[in-house]
């Protein structure tokens, strides 16, 4: 009904948000995302909704606001949003199984694209709003770290390279679409160098992430 009558609204909307004290629900989220699509193909509003964890999440991302609502109890919130935080990261990065063998990995000649998997968990870890860091330093490698991650899985998904897949099963061949000739073999061996220093800078900026939020955990 709210919905219907804010296409009445006299001024143009951007976006319609509803905020509730209810927990969040499936059912709610889902009708939300869909009138939210239906509406962007006919021009009209987004609409969106945050439920009251997400409330919390954000009155936690501002100390001064909470502070004005939870006085003392801010701090010990913020503590524990971080070590959350922490500990999601920690558990889709996981050290000896992910971190370790992508700063290993050569890219070449041999490269098994599923290295990476857990790269596109982790970028999705951006949209969590009960994901975040009060401490301004530790915010920023995170959101370093979301970057290269971002950047290793795009230049993964533009290029083809070769891979070690099960026995009898297809191989890929590098640039497989094109001719094999000099100047395609440059930009795989380009390509394969970027990926190199991404994947070093990742693996640079998951130590000082782990250094810096080592007293937190």
């Amino acid at each position: 009904m709210e919905i219907e009558k804010a296409k009445l609204f006299p001024s143009d909307l951007q976006t319609l948000i509803f905020v509730t004290t209810a927990p969040r629900t499936t059912k709610v989220q889902d009708y939300i995302r869909s009138t939210s699509i239906s509406n962007r193909e006919n021009g009209l509003f987004d609409v969106g909704v945050l439920f009251w964890d997400d409330i919390e999440s954000l009155i936690n991302k501002h100390k001064a606001v909470a502070e004005r609502f939870y006085g003392s109890i801010e701090s010990s919130n913020v503590k524990d949003s971080d070590r959350y935080s922490i500990k999601r990261v920690k558990a889709g990065l996981n050290y000896e199984s992910f971190i370790v063998p992508l700063k290993e990995e050569p890219f070449y000649p041999n490269f098994d694209s599923r290295l990476i998997y857990p790269l596109y968990d982790f970028i999705e870890l951006e949209r969590n709003p009960n994901v975040y860091f009060s401490d301004e330093e530790i915010s920023y490698i995170f959101r370093r770290l979301t970057i290269v991650a971002k950047r290793i899985v795009d230049l993964v998904g533009r290029h083809s390279f070769p891979c070690n897949p099960p026995k009898g099963s297809y191989i890929e061949i590098p640039y497989k679409d094109y001719p094999n000739g000099s100047k395609h073999q440059k930009l795989m061996l380009d390509t394969i160098e970027e990926l190199i220093f991404d994947s070093s800078e990742f693996f640079d900026t998951y130590i000082l992430f782990m250094e810096r939020t080592r007293a937190l955990a």
